[in-house]
């Protein structure tokens, strides 16, 4: 059972970091180079309006190159580009012929391309992503970047096109660098969990074969003790009576080991989970904070070029590239990652709070707050069969060792799902009254036969098929009552169900020495 509980834990891990990986690699990249793109034609598309308006307007609608040059180097042009470099510029007249290029072997070449007939021609913006672009600004240098045609409308008719190319080979190189990181992150993690699942496999492979020996030892011993009990009568009642106290002590032994054991390996795992975490929630929060900031430039990019009475292409451009959808679809993205991150978190508070390593051993305790915890620890081995109907009363906070006690109610819930076959109930009642606090738990399983309800407290009985059940739970759970002064007791029927009742007497802070002593 333990081995199948790490192979799903390993199987969870690596699934959440192939998904992490999948989505970082072809979701969040694809998107975010789509919006630089994107963001990369609208200013090329201003930067092509100022040149127009700077250049054709103030000449009867012929291009000065004189005035070009000027407007090339002037403040308002380095306060549309911001940070994107103009690494060539081109103008062409209808005919498709170079007028001006900032690479003078262009000049007079005639652009026969069908993008520029068909496209730009008409009146229409074209945007192409150019990888590892040479000659630029007349020299042999690699770049990658957004070299946008935009059409120059005088008077309504079609004068000529500026064709500008931005340099994003730093935004790109940003985004994947951001990938990579994220991509190597999410795999480390996984081999990080990996090592865990397998040092604890070989830990508990250890346990079992230690456990076998010392099984052996106690069935070598047991035979020689009837040996004796044959040969000598008067001592074999001592000697049945001493074998049956160190089966008592042998399981309690068994069972705290498994017990410290596992709770060391959840406070261990919790630990390490709670880095990464912190990791993976930061920068979902810096990542939330970047793409607000981008989202305020893009709406100031609108406001302003709306002033320049461009609104209606703004629109329009905002509809073609669904650059709404975009904002909305990211935003809804790093909200579910925020999610999942908090489930994990939430994870590993209940792992911390059931294993109670960092807490004293005994303490005051809420013992409804005992059953919650119990509840999320097993929630998967009971939600496919049973529904739970819990009716909790108003409880004092009570000195007790929580983890034990824990144990006790995990004990009797899975007992009780393993009763019921295919679906059904299971209703957990507390309450309070004359200083003591009982818990009931019922379900309506299959229920437990007369002849066997007196024995199921005793060790290493069990009602269970072979294989199915060890007989010391129930046996763990009578001594653990017990050693914090309450009872336990059952009430069965075959074929309607079963109910433990566990009465818990009501101690405060002055009881501890008396908790401690037992």
């Amino acid at each position: 059972m333990k081995d199948k509980g790490l192979l799903k834990l390993f199987l969870v891990v690596s699934t959440g970091a192939v998904v992490l990986t999948s989505l970082n690699l072809f979701v969040l990249y694809p998107r975010f180079t789509v919006t630089l793109v994107s963001q990369t034609e609208e200013v090329a598309v201003r930067l092509a309006s100022h040149l127009s308006s700077a250049t054709i307007g103030q000449r009867g609608g012929k291009i000065t190159l004189n005035d070009l040059w000027d407007v090339l180097a002037g403040n308002k042009i380095k306060a549309i580009q911001k940070d994107l470099k103009i690494v060539k510029l081109k103008v062409f007249l209808p005919s498709g012929e170079t007028l001006y290029s900032t690479s003078p072997e262009d000049i007079g070449e005639i652009n026969q391309k069908s993008y520029f007939h068909e496209i730009v021609a008409k009146g229409n913006p074209y945007t192409k992503v150019v990888k590892n672009e040479k000659n630029v600004e007349g020299q042999t240098v690699t770049a990658d970047v957004v070299k946008t045609s935009v059409p120059i409308m005088v008077n309504g008719g079609f004068a000529g096109v500026f064709e500008i190319y931005l340099d994003i080979t730093e935004h790109l190189a940003i985004l994947h660098r951001l990938s990579t990181f994220s991509s190597v992150l999410s795999i480390g993690s996984m081999g990080f969990f990996l090592i865990l699942i397998l040092a604890g496999m070989l830990r508990l492979d250890r346990k079992i074969i230690e456990n076998q020996e010392a099984n052996e030892e106690l069935d070598r011993l047991a035979s020689d003790l009837s040996k004796k009990n044959i040969e000598i009568d008067e001592k074999r009642r001592e000697l049945q009576k001493a074998y049956e106290e160190l089966q008592k002590t042998q399981s309690q032994m068994l069972q705290r080991e498994k017990m410290a054991s596992v709770g060391q390996l959840a406070a261990g795992v919790a630990h390490e989970i709670n880095n990464p975490m912190g990791f993976i929630t930061g920068n979902i929060g810096a990542l939330k904070k970047y793409m607000k900031k981008f989202v305020e430039f893009i709406e100031i990019q609108a406001e302003m070029l709306a002033s320049l009475g461009a609104e209606d292409r703004v629109k329009e451009a905002r509809e073609k590239l669904k650059l709404d959808f975009l904002i909305k679809d990211i935003n809804d993205l790093l909200q579910e990652s925020t999610e999942g991150a908090r489930r994990v978190t939430e994870i590993v508070r209940n792992l911390k709070s059931f294993s109670r390593l960092d807490e004293a051993v005994v303490a005051l305790a809420d013992i409804n707050e005992c059953i919650e915890t119990t509840l999320k620890i097993i929630r998967n081995e009971l939600k496919y069969t049973t529904t739970i109907h819990k009716e909790y009363g108003e409880l004092p906070l009570t000195l007790c060792n929580a983890q034990e006690l824990n144990q006790v109610f995990m004990n009797i819930l899975m007992n009780a799902a393993q009763a019921i076959e295919k679906q059904g109930d299971i209703t957990i009642r507390t309450r309070h009254e004359s200083d003591v606090i009982r818990v009931s738990i019922s379900d309506n399983g299959s229920g437990i036969e007369p002849d066997k309800l007196g024995r199921i407290f005793e060790p290493f009985f069990t009602t269970k098929v072979v294989g199915k059940g060890t007989g010391l739970g129930l046996s763990i759970c009578y001594d653990i009552v017990k050693k914090h002064g309450g009872e336990i007791t059952v009430e069965s029927e075959v074929g309607k169900g079963t109910t433990f009742t566990v009465g818990l007497p009501v101690k405060d802070g002055t009881s501890q020495a008396t908790v401690n002593s037992q």
